[in-house]
């Protein structure tokens, strides 16, 4: 229109109103900090689309915000080892409307550790002990306690050297505290029993670490790094190319197993290792009286530090004699047998496995039917925090109790206690009121 002012398209002006709509993807409660990936999402509704993407992140709580500058199209992000992490984003399209910054701790954090030492807590019958807590010095970042399962994880957040102990629990002796470098590591263990038959299982006489013990057979037979505490005993060969003959080596100890004892039971961890594979070497385990010998266990399967047990029933009230031997075979690679933590005591442990009803109602009085294993005349019973009186022992795989009217509504942990102060544990196994699931209506 020549050189007025009126705008020749009147009507013309962006479809682009809104910001784009940006997130840092969620993060794991602990990431690597040596580095770890970060991703995000974003959106542009509208038709400008999205011109740049800006991340900053925050060390503390009390840190500030800062720019991150990364690397598309895989950012990977380190940081100081022991803090928390923040991230947030702020999107910017081409129309040059900004996002806002999230509020408060932004979109997403993470606590960086160093190494990651996990494992799984049994008892000497191989049942995993949940609610164990795990010490460690200098302490982890996490309270680190085993689930349902036995599994526990401690994530650290230093350098150096590592003690780790199992937290004291009633019924039980516990493993030896372990030291090892500090690294990622699986350590399994087994909670001991109160009274031990075997003398040394553990190996930790510094002064005679193999004392108590009957050595015998070609193999050599010494101590080493444990898998608990500080050693562990050792049969093997000392050459590393293929044997020239069939060996052996052997350790043994005679104990009494008492009359009257409850679930007689052997339980060692043990390791198999060679630098290449084998098959016809391997171990045994016999267990003799004066009148016959019976194996017990065997294995040629290499195997990393592993839990078994072994009932003893059998041998109540009779001096048996129980022997670890390594065989060596002729033309295979020498082939290590490692040892720890021998025992043989009392299996005490209950096991719930059942409830019926699963479910009571608020405000009334119900008698519940606990299945299970190993229930020693007469048990305790706790629904949460609360104790159930007037439990009563049915058989070694019964209980009967009441849950009193008292008892609020909620989804409760159920424990058995036996007298030895043993406990069976069961999370969120009673629900005491109901619950009503709406359905869900979505309008247009």
């Amino acid at each position: 229109m020549g050189s007025s002012v009126l705008d020749f398209y009147p009507d013309a002006r962006s479809t682009d109103v809104e910001a784009p709509v940006t997130k840092i993807n969620p993060l794991p409660t602990y990431s690597r900090a040596s580095g770890f990936p970060v991703s995000w999402t974003a959106s542009d509704s509208d038709s400008g689309g999205l011109e740049s993407l800006r991340v900053e992140t925050r060390v503390g709580q009390t840190g500030y915000w800062t720019p991150w500058t990364y690397s598309p199209p895989s950012p990977i992000y380190s940081g100081p080892i022991g803090t928390t992490v923040y991230f947030r984003s702020q999107g910017i399209d081409r129309a040059e409307h900004k996002e806002a910054w999230p509020p408060g701790d932004g979109d997403a954090w993470t606590t960086l550790f160093t190494y990651l030492v996990k494992g799984t807590i049994l008892d000497n019958r191989g049942v995993p002990k949940p609610d164990i807590s795990i010490n460690l010095t200098p302490a982890s970042l996490n309270n680190s306690k085993t689930g349902q399962s036995g599994v526990y994880e401690a994530y650290l957040g230093y350098l150096g050297q590592l003690t780790l102990a199992v937290q004291p629990t009633a019924g039980y002796v516990n493993p030896p505290a372990t030291y090892r470098d500090v690294a990622d590591i699986t350590l399994d263990s087994y909670l001991l029993p109160q009274t031990d038959w075997i003398r040394n299982g553990g190996f930790e006489d510094l002064y005679q670490p193999l004392s108590g013990w009957t050595i015998n057979g070609q193999l050599y037979v010494h101590y080493t790094h444990g898998n608990t505490g500080q050693l562990a005993a050792l049969l093997g060969a000392t050459y590393t190319g293929p044997a020239l003959q069939a060996e052996d080596g052997s350790i043994s100890q005679s104990i009494k197993v008492p009359a009257n004892s409850h679930k007689p039971t052997l339980a060692f961890m043990y390791r198999l290792t060679s630098a290449s594979t084998f098959s016809a070497s391997g171990f045994d385990v016999k267990v003799s009286n004066v009148s016959a010998e019976s194996t017990v266990f065997a294995s040629s399967t290499p195997a990393s530090w592993t839990h078994t047990w072994i009932d003893l029933q059998t041998w109540v009230s009779q001096t048996i004699t129980v022997t670890f031997t390594m065989h060596q075979a002729a033309g295979e690679p020498a082939v290590e047998l490692f040892l720890d933590d021998i025992s043989a005591g009392e299996w005490l442990t209950p096991v719930i496995t059942q409830v019926t009803p699963l479910q009571v109602d608020v405000g009334e009085a119900v008698s519940i039917t606990i299945k299970g294993e190993n229930y020693i005349p007469t048990p305790t019973v706790s629904l949460g925090t609360t104790m159930l009186p007037g439990a009563k022992w049915i058989d070694a795989s019964s209980l009967q109790v009441t849950v009193p009217a008292t008892i609020p509504f909620g989804l409760y942990e159920l424990r058995v206690a036996n007298p030895g102060g043993q406990v069976g544990l069961a999370p969120k196994m009673v629900r005491v009121g109901s619950w009503i699931y709406l359905p869900i209506s979505l309008k247009k």
